[in-house]
């Protein structure tokens, strides 16, 4: 799929107007929505392709932050045979006291 095809695609699936609230608090007249487009295979698969472009030819592993970046680390992961990790910004509420670990493909606990 060509770039500028793409870009429509993703702004017709994803990009709202309205009034949003914003996690910070503020008011916005519009909000692109990037399940949309994470939740369409082809779309997905042709983000995922632009993507690859960016990648280094060499790398040990992926890192995708949740939770929107977890489908793109998961496919990229996926095309490129390499193991990803998915990260969290912050230790989920209920293990705000534990010890937790990040999900990682390859079973290595990482902290």
């Amino acid at each position: 799929m060509e770039k500028a095809d793409l870009a429509k695609k993703i702004k017709v699936s994803s990009f709202l107007t309205g009034q949003f609230k914003l996690r910070s608090g503020k008011i916005s007249t519009f909000y692109w929505d990037k399940y949309r487009f994470e939740s369409d295979p082809v779309l997905l698969n042709a983000v995922v392709d632009e993507l690859q472009k960016l990648l280094p030819g060499s790398f040990d592993k992926l890192a995708g932050l949740e939770l929107g970046g977890i489908p793109l680390a998961t496919v990229l992961s996926l095309k490129r045979r390499v193991s990803h990790v998915y990260m969290s910004a912050r230790p989920p509420r209920h293990m705000a006291h534990a010890t937790w670990w990040k999900v990682d493909s390859s079973q290595e606990k990482q902290r």
